[in-house]
């Protein structure tokens, strides 16, 4: 379906493409028209004519211009980051900006000063850093949302046991659902699982007293695909008279 959207002063043609309800994206608004300034104000202009009440928006960030330029969407919940190179002080700022995100996606190097405990990105519920590298500790340490997701991590024992204490202890993560943390392809990094699982008093999973599966916050936008070899995984259950925690590998 092809949408011509126009007033006194602007045209602009657009198409609108059906997906198959198997896609993540199962409807296209797509701009035909060359680039230009105006197009994500006629986006947001078509959203309001779309919607009386405009639903949370997911917003996919692949330029420095369109990071720029894209303040002018509404209502923005849940953004993914696809430049090559992401500055943190244009996180800080995205972040004042839309102070509310469910869900943050960084595909990005982040380059620029390290964020530090108080930024806002550690406070995202969920938060997926795909290139986290020798930040993988900081970020593991800083974070106090409820879904971390560290992907080419450089994993480290004493990270692990840090969080896990700090969790049991309740000093910490108090939101804390779920962490993963997974290495590079064809990367080996020596990691002693065992020792990890004696010293945290980890218990067999049975599946019976505790869920089998563990179920991801459906507002992260991160789909995974992960190697049951590469996962370590830290689930919480609250119970009236102690925390418990689980370690198993992903089968997805």
């Amino acid at each position: 379906m092809n949408i011509r959207k126009s007033d006194i002063y602007n045209q602009s043609l657009s198409r609108c493409t059906k997906k198959p309800p198997t896609q993540i994206w199962t409807h296209v608004l797509e701009y035909l028209e060359k680039e230009d300034d105006n197009v994500l104000e006629f986006l947001q202009t078509h959203l309001e004519s779309l919607f009386a009440n405009q639903p949370p928006s997911q917003l996919k960030i692949e330029s420095t211009n369109s990071l720029q330029s894209s303040e002018i969407i509404d209502n923005v919940t849940d953004s993914i980051f696809s430049l090559d190179e992401l500055e943190t002080t244009e996180i800080k700022h995205f972040l004042t900006v839309r102070p509310n995100q469910k869900s943050v996606e960084i595909h990005s190097d982040l380059t620029g000063r390290p964020l530090k405990r108080v930024s806002k990105l550690f406070k995202v519920p969920g938060l997926a850093i795909h290139e986290s590298g020798s930040m993988t500790s900081k970020y593991m340490d800083n974070f106090s949302g409820r879904c971390l997701l560290l992907f080419n991590a450089n994993v480290t024992y004493s990270a692990w046991i840090t969080l896990i204490e700090k969790w049991k202890n309740k000093t910490a993560y108090h939101k804390l659902h779920a962490v993963v943390t997974r290495v590079p392809r064809n990367v080996f990094q020596e990691f002693h699982f065992g020792e990890l699982l004696f010293e945290s008093n980890a218990l067999p999973w049975d599946g019976i007293s505790r869920p089998r599966n563990f179920m991801f916050d459906p507002r992260s936008n991160t789909q995974l695909s992960i190697e049951v070899n590469r996962l370590l995984r830290l689930v919480r259950y609250p119970t009236k008279r102690r925390r418990k925690m689980g370690f198993y590998p992903d089968n997805q």
